[in-house]
């Protein structure tokens, strides 16, 4: 079963669900599966250090507050919050430190 599971949060200059789907597609090769409201849900195989493994990420996107009510949000403090799951705690974890180094 899909039991280990790992999650991160990171600050990015994003705007919206779509463009995060789009850069976790390009730094990992995950499919999109739906993006519902301000979350999406991706999934497939990764190969890490040569093991293929079945991965699962969830992502939550969150704009960030305006800084008064005359301000617009301002998109630098945007934030992402994900988990990553799959069979292998090793596995799980790489992908998990990988996003952390890599998310922009």
């Amino acid at each position: 079963g899909i039991n280990a599971e790992y999650g991160g949060k990171i600050t990015t200059s994003l705007s919206s669900p779509q463009e995060v789907q789009n850069l976790i597609m390009s730094l990992i090769s995950l499919h999109p599966i739906e993006i519902i409201k301000m979350e999406g849900i991706m999934a497939g195989k990764l190969n890490v250090q040569g093991v293929e493994k079945f991965c699962l990420l969830h992502f939550k996107f969150v704009y960030a507050a305006p800084v008064s009510s005359s301000s617009p949000v301002s998109s630098t403090a945007n934030r992402v919050d994900w988990t990553v799951r799959s069979n292998d705690n090793f596995f799980t974890d790489a992908v998990n430190r990988y996003l952390l180094r890599t998310f922009k």
